[in-house]
């Protein structure tokens, strides 16, 4: 099994998956302690089947990273990107 059908395969019932755009429904505080503003996009690095949250980097600040609940998640959509 090649690696990018274990990447098609690896959803969690929340829908999210590693690699995917996600948008902010509420603000969040990154690892170091930083604001994350709600609407800000980034993309899920760490889905965890045993914990509701995911692991998201923002591109602002810069590179950040935040453990984020998946209720205050939604995928991107080419809209939610204006």
């Amino acid at each position: 099994m090649s690696v990018e059908v274990v990447y098609l395969l690896r959803k969690d019932e929340r829908g999210f998956r590693d690699l995917d755009t996600v948008v902010l429904l509420e603000s969040a505080r990154s690892h170091n302690g930083e604001t994350i503003p709600a609407g800000r996009a980034g993309t899920v690095v760490g889905v965890w089947t045993d914990s509701p949250d995911c692991i998201v980097e923002f591109s602002e600040p810069d590179g950040a990273l935040a453990t984020v609940p998946a209720t205050i998640l939604t995928h991107a959509t080419p809209t939610a990107l204006r």
